[in-house]
């Protein structure tokens, strides 16, 4: 049915606490439904944690910045006056928020139950991300069975999870996990058109597995650089390992590296989305060993550009997107022998890594900002229509 709310365009109001890059390419892909009015509010202007500055000019919605300073920093009572003011200026059909974590979160889904708005959650976690505790799961299975009337998750495991703490069955949908596919795509077409100059100026090795994201104990770093010191002892010709990304753990996975004696890992910082695409063109393929990751983005904007994929049996994405010996492999992330060895088998000459590389792009061919789109709206109009009966 179309999306329109009494013949008017649906306003939908995803309500963030910081700005980040891709609900910007997905509300994008959202505006140019017809019949869709999105707005996108950010409490704050950033994250402490996570820092990106956006130009909402070149984006064809609405956006709304309560206070121009971090989330961190505005004091709940102000949060919940300002949020409040906005929407009942707009009157949204539907209200999306950021998980349930922040009261301010819990709060827009309440408003938006007792405002006969659907009340929908973006969903990533999953039960097995963390160690659950009975009462923390008991309070929360209350909040989300009575406030939020859908979640719109990443996969299998996010869904199962939903279900779990009470969203309905036919409420949960999968499909949020999405990056800008033609972006990585061409991009890393691009740097593959120019490789030896690319690879020249970024001083960047012929072959290497590639790492992006933080520098944190639950992206499990130490054993990636064990297990690339033991696929290394049994190489003629070993890849490189390059890793992209800042954090805390820095400078003691530097000292790992020196007691190691690994000379060939190459220090990468924090790159922008219109740089990385260079990144994923020049790699051989990407790894990810994370202990936790509710989904592993890296993993679509890798195989959107391509890439061959070593991801960790903890990534929520594995069950979508990883297909064992068709464009990847997956790791127990504790296995450092086991890492190892998949680092040697994804460089052997016998593995057919174009083959891989193609079959990443077909995979991910449907997650796209637009099939973010269309899902979104599907499960806006299961809540309506659950309404209305």
């Amino acid at each position: 049915m179309p999306p329109t709310l009494l013949g008017h365009p649906l306003c939908v109001a995803a309500v963030c606490t910081g700005y980040g890059p891709q609900g910007f390419i997905r509300h994008a892909a959202l505006a140019r439904v017809a019949g869709v009015d999105p707005v996108y509010i950010a409490v704050g202007t950033t994250r402490q944690t996570r820092s990106w500055h956006p130009n909402p000019e070149a984006y064809p919605f609405r956006t709304i910045t309560l206070f121009d300073r971090p989330f961190e920093q505005v004091p709940f009572r102000e949060q919940r006056r300002a949020l409040e003011h906005e929407l009942r200026a707009l009157r949204p059909g539907a209200v999306c928020v950021y998980g349930y974590s922040d009261p301010i979160m819990r709060w827009a889904a309440r408003w938006a139950k007792q405002n006969g708005a659907a009340a929908v959650a973006f969903w990533e976690t999953a039960r097995i991300d963390r160690p659950r505790q009975f009462v923390r799961e008991w309070l929360k299975r209350r909040f989300v069975s009575q406030t939020l009337d859908g979640a719109f998750v990443s996969g299998v495991r996010g869904a199962a999870y939903a279900r779990e703490l009470g969203v309905a069955e036919s409420r949960v949908v999968p499909g949020y996990s999405v990056v800008d596919n033609e972006h990585f795509r061409r991009g890393s077409e691009a740097a593959r058109n120019q490789a030896a100059q690319l690879r020249a100026r970024l001083e960047l090795p012929n072959q290497f597995a590639l790492y992006v994201g933080r520098f944190a104990p639950e992206k499990n770093l130490p054993t990636l650089l064990r297990a690339y010191a033991a696929y290394r002892r049994g190489q003629p010709l070993p890849w490189s390992l390059v890793l992209v990304g800042t954090g805390k753990q820095e400078q003691e996975l530097r000292s790992l590296t020196h007691a190691l004696h690994l000379t060939d890992v190459h220090w990468v910082p924090f790159q922008t989305q219109e740089k990385l695409p260079q990144f994923y063109g020049l790699a051989s393929c990407l790894v990810l060993p994370s202990t936790v990751e509710p989904w592993g983005l890296v993993v679509n904007e890798a195989m959107a550009a391509g890439l061959p994929v070593l991801v960790s049996t903890r990534c929520g994405c594995v069950p979508e997107l990883v297909r064992e010996g068709v464009n990847g492999f997956t790791l127990q992330p504790n296995d450092v022998a086991g890492l190892a060895g998949l680092m040697a088998r994804m460089a052997a000459n016998t593995t057919d890594r174009a083959a891989m590389g193609r079959a990443s792009q077909e995979i991910i061919a449907d997650y796209t900002p637009e099939t973010w789109a269309q899902h979104l709206l599907e499960l806006i109009d299961r809540v309506r229509q659950a309404s209305r009966r």
